[in-house]
């Protein structure tokens, strides 16, 4: 059986005091929607970003910006079209969030 032993020093009870109130202060805290919305699409984009470089993409992050802002009227390389696949999957499966009953269309 795992017993472990430690002492509870005035230093840990402190670190252990500011992780708690932090908790607290973040649990309590509400973020501005729009704020939200712009970290939400960020992080989105990041993702998708990586998920095309880990194949071998060599779409950089100004690239994958640009794109998930304004897809260009051209013919798409082939790393932009995955990148913007994965973009509008990311988007779409966050949008199902919370739902109960939906349906995948192909």
């Amino acid at each position: 059986m795992f017993a472990p032993v430690f002492t509870l020093t005035p230093l840990l009870q402190r670190q252990l005091l500011t992780i708690e109130r932090t908790r607290g202060f973040l649990t309590a805290v509400r973020l501005q929607p729009d704020w939200q919305a712009r970290t939400r699409h960020q992080v989105t984009v990041e993702d998708a970003l990586a998920s095309v470089q880990v194949e071998g993409s060599s779409l950089t992050r100004e690239q994958a910006f640009a794109l998930a802002e304004d897809v260009p009227d051209r013919e798409l390389r082939d790393s932009e079209r995955e990148f913007l696949n994965l973009l509008r999957a990311f988007t779409a499966i966050e949008d199902l969030k919370g739902q109960r009953d939906y349906a995948v269309q192909a």
